[in-house]
């Protein structure tokens, strides 16, 4: 049975501690990259940037929102009151300093993306992401991990495959969708 190709970024789903990833939500202040929901994150000179391939990942992107939409300046909320349908940040559109990137920090929570071609895989073996540009339509990012990039320093590891229908991880299948842990991390204090 084949997977459905739906590359769309790193999605949370659960952390190694058994902890709501849910409570761990930070924001910060994006710098000059689109960024869009499923991104990993890193931080360049104190802003949030899109993830370089072997990079240090902060974490990843679940929101973006206006700092002065709830109600007091300097405390953002997780949409922007001016535009409802927004769903990404867009650096051509947007001001850096009016914006928030709300995410969930790498470290601690297992995450689940897509492969992008037919590489079997193992658990604990480490890969490199595939980055791209997102989707402006539905604002989701369109990141994969590289199934061709199988490194003993890679950005991801592979720690589990998702169970139920639609999640075929047979050799020789497309798309497979598996549960990673970013591998190097990285931390910023939560801003307002």
């Amino acid at each position: 049975m084949a997977n459905t190709d739906r590359p769309n970024g790193f999605t949370p789903v659960k952390t190694l501690s058994g902890a709501p990833w849910t409570s761990l939500v930070r924001a910060i202040q994006p710098g000059t990259d689109d960024m869009f929901y499923g991104d990993p994150i890193s931080l360049s000179s104190g802003v949030a940037v899109q993830m370089a391939v072997e990079g240090e990942c902060l974490g990843v992107m679940i929101g973006v929102g206006k700092v002065d939409a709830g109600g007091a300046a300097g405390n953002p909320a997780a949409f922007d009151p001016t535009n409802l349908e927004k769903k990404f940040f867009d650096t051509s559109a947007d001001v850096e300093a009016d914006y928030r990137i709300f995410y969930v920090p790498a470290e601690d929570v297992i995450f689940e993306a897509q492969f992008d071609d037919t590489e079997d895989i193992v658990i604990g073996e480490a890969y490199d992401l595939l980055a791209t540009d997102g989707n402006q339509t539905t604002g989701r990012s369109k990141m994969e991990i590289n199934g061709d990039a199988k490194t003993n320093d890679g950005d991801v590891v592979v720690v589990d495959f998702p169970q139920g229908p639609g999640y075929d991880t047979a050799s020789g299948v497309a798309n497979k969708r598996v549960y990673v842990r970013f591998v190097d991390t990285e931390y910023a204090a939560p801003i307002a």
